[in-house]
């Protein structure tokens, strides 16, 4: 134990080196080569303390005399989420130390722990102000993340967005992309802020739109303006792609700029690309021959984005009639499934063709390919909707299945209400995966607003 333990004070101090300066995160969130080993042996020693150290031992710990052990105490205990709800009043406390790297995690543990933590917001509105950078900007993240009402939290982000250090106006970005529709009142300066000299604060922003979604229709060209622009960091110019997508019908404008990426010679811009001109839907008609051409070239996985892009275009789409049914006749189930579905949306004389196929589909091995196929029966032909609803719900109860199920109810809205109860359910339980807490909370967001909200679903 001893050794471990040493082990751990010695990732703390190189932690800390990480924190004085918060990384910008990727479009994807990726860490660097260093973080990743670094958080790879930090996961292991947390695995060793889950069966072995309670919450309330390290609430203790955050009384240590050593100030890298309480701070290397307040980032574990935000890697155990919602399970160390017991320790916000200890983390508050460490939020008002001298030490700035404590004050820092301290803040880092509140957001780790979100909605629970909210007796904290008084202290995270003062810490929004710190003296320390990288406390300012953790208290931004930690306010999104604990959700207080916007109109208590906007104003010190919205502040924060013109701080003199560009860490903590791109944290403050960010936060304020996660109070999503009522983000509102932020929208002039995060527009602003994709024109703000930091390449950090950029990506942040575009981030942020991410978040927004819809209610950001006023930025979709200041983005698209980021997405062409070829000197842009290319993970800045991902973030603009999945805002307009996020934007949906309103960002018809962009179609221009989504059909230059998708020419792009990185294949991830381009499947981001797709994806975001099928988010706009039926205003990306013009983006329908490149993306029947895209489909002669792309491996199979770029295939997949470019098939659902045409589904979700619609009727509009027409034209791609004839490849989806050339792919229904291939040996590729996952191809299948997603050309069927695109079918059933694309021509209503095909939709009972189309259903055929996602029946077959039912029965397959694959759990990814039966739980999307279910997720499409459900929304697309009321006479399978029971055995749907049935097959997901086994799904979302059995544990090797649930991330699945919960990731394909994400395309589903009111037709799976019938879901919800389960899917709180999950949501609720503390010691859930954080993958399908991940993916339970989109799925409840698109089936039943009202209930997430309720339930504090961010």
């Amino acid at each position: 134990m001893r050794k471990r333990m040493r082990t751990i004070l010695a990732l703390g101090l190189l932690l800390i080196s990480f924190v004085s300066s918060p990384r910008r995160a990727t479009a994807e969130e990726k860490e660097t080569v260093e973080e990743q080993l670094l958080l790879r042996v930090l996961r292991e020693e947390l695995s060793y303390l889950d069966d072995n150290r309670s919450v309330r031992a390290r609430i203790a710990d955050l009384k240590n005399a050593n100030p890298n052990v309480r701070a290397m105490t307040a980032y574990l205990l935000a890697q155990l989420g919602r399970k160390a709800k017991s320790a916000v009043r200890a983390l508050t406390v460490a939020l008002k130390g001298r030490n700035a790297d404590v004050r820092a995690m301290a803040a880092y543990g509140l957001a780790g722990i979100g909605p629970d933590a909210r007796s904290a917001v008084p202290l995270l509105l003062e810490a929004v102000r710190d003296r320390a950078p990288m406390v300012r900007a953790y208290a931004a993240v930690a306010l999104a993340a604990v959700r207080p009402p916007a109109k208590v939290a906007l104003p010190p982000l919205l502040e924060a967005l013109k701080d003199e250090e560009e860490c903590v106006r791109a944290w403050a970005a960010r936060a304020l992309g996660g109070f999503g529709a009522e983000a509102g009142p932020a929208l002039t300066p995060l527009i602003a802020a994709l024109s703000d000299p930091s390449e950090q604060v950029r990506h942040d922003a575009a981030y942020a739109f991410r978040g927004i979604g819809p209610t950001g229709r006023e930025a979709a060209l200041p983005l698209a303006r980021l997405v062409k622009n070829k000197d842009e960091e290319r993970d800045t110019r991902r973030n603009a792609i999945h805002a307009l997508g996020a934007i949906g019908p309103a960002a018809k404008g962009a179609v221009p700029a989504l059909l230059d990426a998708l020419q792009d010679p990185d294949n991830n811009v381009r499947r981001d690309a797709a994806e975001a001109l099928g988010g706009i839907g039926t205003g990306a008609k013009s983006a329908v021959p490149a993306l029947l051409e895209g489909l002669k070239k792309e491996s199979d996985l770029g295939r997949g984005v470019l098939i659902e892009a045409l589904g979700k275009i619609g009727p509009e789409a027409i034209a791609a009639v004839p490849a989806l049914l050339d792919i229904l006749n291939e040996k590729d189930e996952d191809a299948r499934l997603t050309a069927a579905l695109a079918l059933a949306r694309i021509s209503p004389r095909h939709k009972a063709q189309a259903i055929a196929e996602l029946r077959k589909l039912l029965k397959h091995d694959s759990v990814y390919v039966w739980t999307k196929a279910a997720s499409a029966l459900l929304c697309l032909s009321p006479v399978d909707r029971q055995e749907a609803t049935d097959l997901l719900h086994f799904g979302l109860k059995e544990k090797t299945t649930r991330l699945w199920a919960a990731w394909a109810l994400r395309e589903n809205g009111p037709e799976a209400k019938a879901l919800v109860p389960v899917l709180l359910a999950l949501w609720k339980e503390e010691h859930q995966e954080e993958n399908v807490c991940d993916a339970v909370a989109e799925a409840l967001k698109r089936i039943d607003p009202a209930a997430a909200k309720e339930a504090e679903v961010p």
